[in-house]
């Protein structure tokens, strides 16, 4: 089975971050621009399931990464695209739920997953 090259890899990564600041970014204008109104209560459950989802993208990063070390090399570079989607999960969750809410804030730990899932997983430059 042949892996995939560094630069198809980049491109990946490159496209999948580009869509997650595409996303953010449609969104801020929306709420900043079209004055959208925002929940009349404290939406405390949507904000736990912002959280949560970066929480789990993170455990789900760390437990990649250990089974990183068994994998044999030519299996490295579909993991790394799969730890990018885990970290990509937290990053959209937090996006939407800005969305929903209005809080900004809630969009920082699933960005910080995915920044997280970034420097975790790097592209390998040479098959290790």
């Amino acid at each position: 089975m042949a892996s995939a090259s560094p630069r198809s890899l980049a491109a990946i990564r490159m496209a999948m971050t580009s869509g997650i600041i595409a996303f953010a970014t449609a969104v801020w204008y929306m709420r900043h621009s079209l004055n959208a109104p925002t929940p009349p209560s404290d939406p405390l459950i949507l904000r736990r399931m912002a959280l949560g989802a970066a929480v789990l993208s993170v455990l789900g990063l760390v437990a990649l990464r250990r089974s990183l070390a068994n994998a044999p090399v030519e299996r490295r570079n579909a993991m790394s695209v799969i730890a990018w989607a885990i970290g990509e999960f937290g990053a959209i969750a937090g996006v939407s739920v800005y969305f929903i809410t209005g809080i900004e804030a809630v969009a920082a730990p699933g960005m910080l997953a995915y920044i997280v899932a970034l420097l975790m997983f790097p592209i390998r430059r040479q098959a290790a």
